[in-house]
């Protein structure tokens, strides 16, 4: 037997405006850099989502630090949503953390290169 939906809750969906989160891309660190470059006259903004001490202790050039349970900062500094936004940190978690409340915030273009170390070895321009 086949279930139908409702018109009705078809109808209130759409009313109501629901809309799922953008998800972040998670890509290899080719594909971080790769992305990056592909964009030189308006280059993505590089967000490393780890403390301020590991952030001192090395980052990506040109990188800026927000942690993660301070990502709604990024809204003052950056306001486009529609700006590419790569994050990383030490192993994904946090920046999967990180991308997930900036789709919340209308973040519409989230990369997220999970590690540091990887990126850091990739980094084609040394």
């Amino acid at each position: 037997m086949k279930q139908r939906i409702p018109g009705a809750l078809i109808a209130l969906v759409c009313w109501s405006g629901l809309t799922l989160p953008v998800a972040a891309e998670v890509v290899s660190p080719a594909e971080f850099w790769q992305t990056y470059q592909a964009q030189p006259s308006n280059p993505p903004l590089i967000v490393d989502v780890r403390t301020p001490a590991e952030f001192a202790d090395g980052h990506l050039p040109g990188a800026i630090n927000i942690p993660f349970d301070d990502i709604k900062q990024l809204t003052s500094l950056e306001p486009d949503t529609s700006r590419p936004i790569m994050l990383y940190c030490q192993s994904g978690r946090r920046s999967g953390i990180a991308e997930a409340e900036l789709a919340k915030l209308g973040y519409t273009q989230l990369y997220n290169g999970e590690n540091y170390q990887a990126l850091d070895a990739a980094m084609p321009m040394r």
